[in-house]
């Protein structure tokens, strides 16, 4: 089973204002990927995230090698073009408490509701089972932590 992974590049120590730019960058690149069925050259890419493109080269070899992402090189027209390859869901087969802390964390990322990051995260959830302890289960949870008035049955958006 594949493993994706930024965890190498969250904040750790001083730095950290410094790993949250470069995951944020290389989670725009994979956005820019995946609208792009057909690909991205390394210099679109750059110009649309405002670095260069070593930057960009660097991020894509991070993302294939230590991350495990399926994106393709290829040359095309003298360039180098960059392909997000993509895996069928069926192809991920979560837990239940992988499924719980999929749904925990898309709590946590409430005040950043309406963002391609939430989007995305929604999509993957609304192909992944609730079960008996799914949604129910996290509100139980909830209501032994002393916070009874949230509930993810009820999900409620920040007010703008």
């Amino acid at each position: 089973m594949l493993r994706y992974s930024f965890a190498h590049l969250l904040p750790q120590g001083p730095g950290g204002l410094k790993n949250r730019e470069i995951l944020t960058r290389q989670f725009r690149i994979v956005l820019e990927l995946s609208r792009r069925p057909g690909g991205q050259t390394s210099e679109r890419l750059a110009k649309l995230l405002g670095t260069s493109r070593p930057t960009i080269d660097r991020d894509l070899r991070m993302l294939r090698q230590n991350v495990g992402l399926p994106i393709e090189r290829q040359r095309k027209t003298g360039e180098v073009w960059h392909t997000l390859r993509e895996l069928p869901l069926a192809s991920i087969a979560a837990t239940p408490l992988q499924i719980a802390a999929l749904r925990l964390a898309r709590e946590a990322l409430g005040p950043l509701a309406g963002t391609a990051l939430v989007s995305h995260l929604d999509a993957l959830l609304a192909h992944l089972p609730a079960g008996k302890n799914g949604v129910a289960g996290i509100d139980r949870v909830r209501k032994r932590l002393g916070d009874p008035q949230r509930s993810m049955a009820s999900p409620t958006l920040p007010s703008s």
